[in-house]
């Protein structure tokens, strides 16, 4: 909901930007070791405003790491 009015131009730089400060956060460390944690649904509302995983992976498997565990619904919410 925080970046619901920006343009998916504006929100792909603040996720570059994320992934980036992500990478130089773990350098060094073992990447086999690291997982990263995506959420997609962590607040209690309608997700219709949530940007597509298509228009962000390239970004997501960009993160220095070995795997990624992706949260992509909200249980109070099954409806969706």
């Amino acid at each position: 909901m925080r970046f619901a009015d920006l343009t998916l131009v504006e929100f792909r730089s603040i996720a570059t930007l994320a992934v980036d400060a992500l990478n130089h956060a773990v350098a060094g460390l073992p990447q086999d070791r690291l997982r990263m944690h995506l959420c997609w649904g962590n607040y209690p509302g309608p997700h219709h405003l949530d940007v597509p995983l298509r228009d962000i992976i390239d970004l997501v498997l960009r993160a220095n790491v070995a795997g990624v565990s992706l949260e992509a619904c909200n249980g109070r919410h099954a409806h969706e």
